[in-house]
C-alpha cells in the first residue's frame, strides 16, 4: 500500500501484533511477515524509492530501529532488541563529504533465521548474521558473524557457540 503523498509502501502479513508504535517513513517498501510482534516502540525508514526492507514472519521488534539506503532482511523467528541497523555510513569520510559527492556507499544488511539481536547492539551496512546466532549487548557488528555463534563487544568478536 503506497500513501496518496507517495510516502513508504507497507505490505503487511496476518497477525501483526502492535504493543507500541510503528513508525514507517521514506519512500521505499516495508514488507511485515505474519505474526510480526512490535512490543516497544521501533523505527523502519527507507531513503529511496527501491530500499526494501524485510521482516520474517513471527519476528519480534524491540525498540529496533532500521536505517535502510539498499536492502535490510531480517529472518523469520528473530528477535531484534533496541539496536541499530544501518546499510549506509549516510556520509562519506572524505575531507570532501560535504561537496555533493552523491549517496554514500551502501550494502545490505542479511540477517537469517531465529538470530537475537541484545539491546543497543548495531548491525552495520554490509553484514550478514547466520542462523540461530546472538549478538550480544552493546556489540557493534562490523563483520559477518556464522551461524550458531555468539558475538560480543565494540567491534564484535566470537565468544562462542551458541548451546543447544
Amino acid at each position: 500500500m503506497q500513501s496518496a503523498r507517495g510516502g513508504p509502501r507497507v505490505i503487511g502479513g496476518d497477525g501483526l501484533r502492535l504493543q507500541a508504535r510503528l513508525e514507517v517513513g521514506g519512500p521505499g517498501t516495508v514488507v511485515l511477515g505474519r505474526h510480526v510482534t512490535v512490543l516497544r516502540r521501533t523505527a523502519l525508514y527507507t531513503l529511496f524509492p527501491d530500499s526494501v526492507i524485510e521482516i520474517g514472519d513471527e519476528t519480534l521488534l524491540s525498540g529496533t530501529r532500521i536505517s535502510c539506503a539498499r536492502r535490510v532482511t531480517i529472518g523469520p523467528e528473530s528477535i531484534i532488541g533496541d539496536g541499530r541497523l544501518m546499510d549506509t555510513d549516510y556520509h562519506f569520510t572524505s575531507r570532501r563529504r560535504r561537496k555533493g559527492m552523491g549517496p554514500s556507499p551502501a550494502s545490505p544488511i542479511e540477517i537469517g533465521r531465529n538470530v537475537w539481536v541484545g539491546h543497543g547492539a548495531a548491525i552495520l551496512k554490509g553484514v550478514a548474521i547466520g542462523e540461530n546466532s546472538v549478538v550480544g549487548l552493546g556489540a557493534v557488528v562490523t563483520k559477518d558473524v556464522g551461524a550458531n555463534r555468539i558475538v560480543a563487544g565494540n567491534p564484535a568478536v566470537d565468544v562462542g557457540a551458541v548451546p543447544d
